[in-house]
């Protein structure tokens, strides 16, 4: 019986859906569907935009009620890589919540996670989580069920690419070095260069062990070549795809050549740190040792990436070809090389998604989701048996491990409050009820930055009365200018005299004492007041440079201002522009033995 399954990768520049027909040879693509969506004035396009677009072409295909897996691209993600020193699936989920709080930005409440179990070395387990924000899962599914299409699972990225190597689609090549031991665990670094993001998974026998994405892709080479050329982005685009092509060593080319291919290679420097970087993190956290680059995406067609990436890193590095494609056929205008998200996510519908983030899984799914996992990384029973010992041992070092590590900063902290280091706990419990209770109040700040706010409003404050509006409004000639109170019309020399006169009035009175503080003919005006925690700087006009130093005293005033710095007086636009500094204390706590004084 042949069944059709629905794989959507929401990219940030186009919405993929692959449509597989599954039989008993393998799978075939049916159906291939790529659709454009509107971006942004940032280069990217919004995830709900591309969910309605992708929900468009599922219900005009007719696909609504299929079997559907929709991926997300990996940068609304987060990633977490976790060790255990147990590798039983069951006790490794129920462990997951605790090792993961305070592990994701937000509460782990409003995230949705969702793992994959691998081995590690000496009976250990690794887990690698994937979190998302349920109110970003929310929107997308609301998205698809105001349009009638079903959605069975929700992955990311990554994820999808995982899929697709451990359903085979893309096989994973030997490793070149022999993998030595000593080296490390020999790993495949899978990169999926996309148009604003490059997803990065890293990848070892049993199953993917971490994850990254980055805000890099075929858009930032794009952009390079419209500067060079002073083209349009869409003129860009077109010659990147028709001509494009990467310089590097041993290519020969001529003078117009070597400068279209260096503009590409200048491009690409930010993806060659970001990989290496990837590369150093999976060393030192993971003891992973990445024997190869595999390329895949849209970006991977580059005509001569494979080889500057490998001068780049050193590492042998290819593009997933045909040759390295199995189980899956399609028409000769589909490339799962550059789709391998969505023939991902179409192999997830079909057997289950190895990261599944559909709030609608249950307890039976949770269970479908440990035998899948356990699948998916050839997990043997023998395997387990054989490991149950070592479980053991492994646990006893690590509670050791986490005793001692626990001892230390208690004899460290009992010494900063103690005076000497204390460990015991029944010498704990006496210190403790002899120490003095601490009021915690105390270590509360009475005032905010409001308060704080306000002793600058008040010290910009005029002491003086404002200036009276003495009389009813002069009338005004056709022409705008200002009648006298007898009728006579003045002539225009006089009337600029007069506005001359009056526009510089205030500058020409004596400026008071500095005890004096601010007044209106100073017409100080606050143009920034950045209050910080211990810091607060403003940046102020007014009419003459005396204004600054009554300002100063005012401020001083408060009692929690001090140490005030004032800056060079600046002319501009007819105005006395300066910046003040000072030492801010009045967020402090306060002490009641101190008040009490």
């Amino acid at each position: 019986m042949r069944r059709s399954f629905v794989g959507v990768d929401l990219g940030t520049h186009a919405v993929k859906v692959v449509v597989l027909r599954t039989h008993l040879r393998g799978a075939e693509v049916v159906h291939h569907y790529v659709e454009p969506i509107e971006v942004g004035p940032d280069g990217g396009g919004d995830l709900e935009a591309a969910a309605a677009v992708a929900a468009a072409i599922l219900g005009k295909a007719g696909l609504d009620a299929a079997r559907t897996c929709v991926s997300i691209s990996g940068n609304f993600a987060s990633y977490r890589a976790l060790r255990f020193p147990f590798a039983d699936a069951r006790r490794v989920t129920q462990a997951l919540a605790f090792e993961l709080e305070d592990q994701f930005p937000v509460p782990l409440g409003e995230m949705r996670y969702d793992h994959v179990l691998t081995r590690g070395s000496g009976g250990t387990g690794r887990a690698f989580v994937v979190g998302i924000r349920r109110d970003r899962l929310a929107a997308v599914a609301s998205v698809f069920e105001r349009a009638g299409v079903r959605v069975d699972s929700l992955t990311v990225g990554p994820a999808a690419l995982a899929h697709a190597v451990d359903a085979q689609v893309v096989s994973l090549p030997k490793p070149t070095d022999g993998g030595q031991e000593d080296d490390g665990e020999p790993t495949t670094l899978l990169v999926d260069l996309g148009h604003r993001t490059t997803e990065m998974l890293a990848l070892v026998e049993p199953g993917p062990i971490a994850a990254r994405s980055v805000r890099f892709g075929g858009r930032d080479v794009t952009l390079a070549i419209a500067r060079a050329y002073d083209m349009t982005l869409v003129d860009a685009e077109r010659e990147k795809r028709a001509n494009g092509f990467v310089l590097h060593e041993g290519l020969e080319v001529d003078e117009a050549q070597a400068r279209a291919g260096g503009v590409v290679r200048d491009a690409l420097l930010p993806l060659v740190r970001e990989i290496r970087h990837t590369i150093k993190w999976l060393e030192t956290e993971h003891g992973a040792a990445v024997t190869r680059l595999l390329l895949v995406g849209a970006g991977s067609r580059l005509r001569g990436l494979p080889a500057f990436l490998a001068e780049r890193t050193g590492l042998d590095t290819a593009v997933a070809g045909q040759t390295d494609l199995r189980r899956v056929r399609g028409p000769d205008t589909f490339d799962a090389t550059r789709d391998t998200a969505a023939v991902g996510a179409a192999m997830a519908a079909a057997t289950g998604a190895l990261i599944d983030l559909h709030e609608g899984e249950g307890k039976a799914g949770e269970d479908a989701a440990w035998a899948r996992r356990l699948r998916g990384v050839a997990m043997a029973a023998a395997a387990f048996s054989a490991a149950m010992a070592l479980d053991t041992v492994a646990e006893v070092k690590a509670h050791r491990a986490l005793l001692a590590t626990r001892r230390a900063e208690l004899a460290a902290l009992s010494e900063q409050v103690f005076g000497s280091e204390v460990t015991k706990p029944k010498e704990i419990r006496e210190r403790l009820e002899t120490a003095a209770t601490l009021d915690p109040t105390e270590v509360v700040p009475e005032r905010s930055a409001l308060d704080v706010l306000a002793f600058v409003v008040e010290a910009a404050k005029p002491e003086d009365k404002p200036p009276s509006m003495a009389g009813t409004p002069a009338p005004f000639d056709p022409t705008g200018a200002p009648l006298p109170a007898t009728g006579a019309v003045p002539s225009s020399s006089s009337v600029a005299a007069a506005t001359a006169g009056a526009a510089s009035a205030p500058s020409a009175e004596p400026a008071p004492p500095p005890e004096r503080g601010i007044v209106w003919a100073d017409e100080l005006v606050l143009e920034m007041v950045d209050v910080r925690e211990l810091k607060v700087e403003i940046a102020a006009s007014a009419a003459r440079s005396s204004a600054q130093d009554r300002f100063a005293m005012g401020l001083e005033q408060s009692g929690c201002l001090m140490n005030v710095s004032k800056g060079k007086v600046r002319d501009q636009n007819g105005k006395k522009v300066f910046e003040i500094n000072m030492d801010n204390t009045c967020l402090l706590p306060s002490k009641s033995g101190e008040e009490s004084r």
